[in-house]
């Protein structure tokens, strides 16, 4: 979470937040990244899932993210 801004942009970060990773049982790929979206971000944000997609599986090294849920709610600010 600390270098999400590293990961997907200033950008993106600023109205964004992950939640969590989840994988299919028993393995490490094909993951959904579950991102809260602050306000009417979400269809931006939508918009743009498979360049979140790419980046996070750059930055992983392998293609752990599949997909990406989004929720809108309060983006928490990172203190760093």
């Amino acid at each position: 979470v600390s270098r999400w801004a590293e990961i997907v942009g200033e950008r993106y970060a600023r109205v964004s937040s992950p939640e969590s990773i989840r994988f299919p049982r028993g393995q490490r790929s094909k993951g959904v990244l579950s991102l809260t979206v602050s306000g009417a971000h979400a269809p931006m944000m939508q918009h743009v899932v498979p360049e979140i997609i790419e980046r996070v599986n750059r930055f992983f090294g392998y293609p752990a993210i599949d997909r990406v849920a989004i929720r809108q709610g309060a983006v928490l600010k990172s203190s760093a």
